[in-house]
């Protein structure tokens, strides 16, 4: 008599959470299946092992695997512990049931002593799904009514926190992680300040910072955590819409009601920045992507059309083979466009000469050296946060190790070990990654800086380069026949750097109109009555002072209280302040006196 031919097997096994990983054991399933097998005369040529996934769809990695491998190779039978095991939905269960019978693969569940080849077996299996799925709806009524009343409470509820964030074990609230949540406020910050996801992108990539898996950021990841209202203090739970039947779910959509707390989590980044970066993702979604320009053209937003007052913007004008990149008002008023190198060569060579000039190197060379030390103390703090960290990995790693060498690891514990190993290693890069060293600043710097400063601005579309001319340039007007080129407050052009800038115009003339505050030394020269009964009016001689080359008489109108004020600071009456020295600080534009901010009897 010969031997009966043996079937060929394949078996599916699964957990859908890590806890069942522990109680059910993925290894007992299989173990159990592999017996089957070999007692029953089967060729088990291949296990598929399901970890923390729902069987409530099929939208699984294993389970989608194996229904390639039967596309693939013959298989007389499937074997399961539990029917449960490769279903918990009454429609997923028939759908393959009907699968197997059309390609002649018997289904067994073995546990549940089901044949799919028995006459009886239908009807068994309706059952036995049906309960499945009765059971699974109700587990997950239950579990979701534990899930609201915590996310009642603010807890967070399963899964990663969001980037930024980190979970109190004790607790189960939301904690700010300070290694992650500089990152999340840079990025609001810098889309407020209207920069590209590609440029905050970069920025990340440069400083270091990696999402949770290890990856570099993406315009995608960006985009959902500026629309997470975690990051603002308002913690949210249960939005997303659910997923279908094959484990998919429309990320676009949400709930029209779900759990919202304002206050329910520490705010990471100000409110106010919050919603300033929702009206600048309504205001981007809204701008065709066709319409970005390819040339960098670092003046864009600061240019306006000194005729009709509208911006201009750079754009390529072709003629034949050739194209010239230039500066045009949109509105068609009739100004002529501009040369784009010309005005950047000219705009930044000014803008250089300004920054650079003998009267503000010491005050450059002093801040750049500041902020080395502050950067050196911020870069020792987020290394000793690091560290910390590292030191705690490096304990649950020993204590998961400890678990694994006395016989006790399970797969949860192998993959949880994983997981820290892969933590351990990004922390291990950043720490490497960050320069604790201080840099003292010199002369030979800054002449450095100084050479290559236009052609960087000129080629460098990056977060510091857009901030620098934020900083620097407040406007720029195109006329027919003149630049008039508004630098911010804050920047002071001396009178070397005017001699120096003589004569350099891409136009028939230039004007370089500047605001700074300076303090002037003055003395009082008279008193009258002002237009108004609580106002007086103070004639004063101004001298020159440093290199404000101005010296006039002016009339300044205070209230009656301001000059209360001075005459209490020095107790004297309001006689004796004619002929009194005086100290203003006040508003210069290089050729007069625009406001006076202070006044103080010397």
């Amino acid at each position: 008599m010969g031997h009966k031919k043996s079937l060929s097997a394949i078996a599916y096994t699964r957990v859908s959470s890590e806890k069942q990983v522990d109680n059910y054991s993925l290894d007992f399933q299989e173990d159990f299946c592999s017996s089957y097998a070999k007692a029953n005369n089967m060729e088990l040529k291949k296990i598929f092992r399901e970890e923390g996934h729902t069987g409530t769809n099929t939208n699984r990695p294993a389970y989608q695997e194996m229904r390639q491998y039967l596309k693939e190779n013959h298989v007389d039978v499937v074997l399961v512990h539990h029917l449960d095991r490769l279903h918990r939905d009454e429609t997923n269960t028939f759908n393959d049931l009907r699968y197997f019978r059309q390609n002649h693969i018997r289904l067994l569940a073995i546990a549940d002593g089901i044949d799919s080849d028995d006459e009886m077996a239908s009807l068994v299996i309706a059952v036995k799904a049906a309960l499945a799925a009765d059971f699974s709806r109700n587990l997950a009524k239950e579990t979701r009514k534990g899930l609201i009343e915590g996310a009642k409470e603010g807890r967070h509820m399963g899964g990663k926190p969001p980037y930024g964030f980190k979970v109190n074990h004790d607790t189960g609230f939301l904690e700010i992680d300070e290694t992650t949540a500089p990152a999340v406020r840079q990025m609001f910050q810098l889309y407020a300040e209207s920069f590209t996801t590609g440029q905050i992108c970069d920025w990340l990539k440069q400083h270091h910072y990696k999402t949770r898996s290890g990856n570099d950021f993406t315009a995608s990841a960006l985009n959902s955590i500026f629309h997470n209202e975690k990051y603002k203090g308002c913690y949210t739970w249960d939005k997303a819409v659910p997923k279908d039947s094959e484990g998919h779910r429309n990320s676009h959509k949400q709930k029209e009601e779900y759990i919202r707390i304002e206050g329910g989590c520490p705010a990471v980044v100000p409110p106010e920045l919050f919603e300033k970066v929702q009206e600048k993702l309504k205001e981007n979604s809204l701008k065709a992507s066709r319409n970005k320009a390819k040339r960098y053209y670092p003046l864009n937003g600061r240019i306006f059309c000194g005729e009709c007052r509208q911006r201009m913007t750079g754009n390529v004008q072709y003629s034949g083979k050739s194209k010239y990149y230039q500066y045009r008002c949109s509105s068609g008023c009739g100004n002529k466009p501009v040369r784009a190198e010309y005005l950047e060569n000219y705009v930044l060579n000014v803008v250089k000469e300004c920054l650079f000039s003998e009267t503000n190197a010491n005050h450059i060379l002093e801040s750049l050296n500041q902020l080395s030390i502050d950067h050196k103390h911020e870069t020792d703090a987020q290394y000793q946060q690091l560290m910390t960290k590292k030191a705690g990995l490096e304990t649950a790693q020993n204590n998961l190790l400890n678990a694994l060498e006395s016989g006790k690891g399970t797969s949860a514990i192998q993959k949880r070990l994983e997981r820290l190993c892969t933590e351990s290693e990004q922390i291990e890069i950043k720490l490497t990654n960050i320069n604790r060293t201080h840099h003292q600043f010199t002369e030979e710097d800054l002449n450095r800086l100084k050479q290559k400063f236009e052609t960087y601005l000129m080629t460098h579309d990056t977060v510091n380069t857009k901030r620098l001319l934020d900083c620097t340039i407040q406007k720029i007007d195109i006329g027919a026949n003149e630049i008039q080129l508004d630098f911010a407050d804050s920047i002071s052009i001396s009178s070397e750097t005017k001699k120096k800038l003589k004569g350099d115009s891409i136009m028939n003339t230039k004007t370089i109109k500047n605001e700074k505050n300076v303090t002037l030394n003055a003395f009082l020269l008279g008193l009258r009555d002002g237009e108004s009964k609580n106002e007086l009016i103070l004639h004063l001689a101004i001298r020159p002072y440093h290199e404000c080359n101005y010296s006039s008489t002016c009339d300044l109108a205070l209230s009656m209280e301001s000059v209360s004020q001075l005459l209490m600071k020095k107790e004297i009456e309001l006689w004796e302040l004619i002929g009194c020295k005086m100290d203003l600080t006040v508003k210069w534009n290089g050729e007069q006196i625009t406001q006076v901010l202070d006044l103080n009897v010397a």
